[in-house]
């Protein structure tokens, strides 16, 4: 695939560097073991199709504190290296449930910008089911 680069400040093409972004890339521990959140523009379009919303709306439910958006774009950040652990939106829920979505909500902040609402503690009924699916 031939790309044609552009005069950079007055430079001849040759003389331009290619510009490449690292791909953000940050952990999340579960009982010892480390899953890695990835930005993937390929996984942020599957999401979209699966979804039917786009990506900058589901950032923005989730930093409203939506339940849904931040189940999410968690799976989407998990597809880049754990797509088979992960191949469903709701396999993500799960995990969510496990290590808790304060932990999620930092890394997505971390990783996306996502600057969620803080979630209210968590009811008494839904530790109890926290506990029960954690003894599974």
């Amino acid at each position: 695939m031939d790309v044609q680069t552009l005069p950079v400040n007055g430079h001849p093409p040759e003389a331009a560097a290619p510009v490449t972004a690292p791909r953000r890339e940050l952990p999340l521990v579960v009982h010892g073991r480390t899953y890695r959140l990835v930005e993937s523009m390929n996984a942020y379009c599957v999401l979209e199709e699966t979804l039917h919303a786009r990506t900058s709306e589901l950032v923005l439910e989730a930093a409203s504190g939506s339940m849904r958006a931040t189940r999410a774009l968690l799976w989407a950040h998990l597809q880049a290296r754990h797509r088979d652990e992960f191949p469903t939106v709701e396999q993500a829920g799960d995990l969510v449930d496990v290590v808790g979505l304060d932990a999620v909500w930092q890394q997505l902040q971390a990783l996306a910008g996502v600057t969620p609402t803080p979630a209210p503690p968590a009811s008494r009924q839904v530790r109890r089911a926290r506990t029960r699916k954690a003894a599974r």
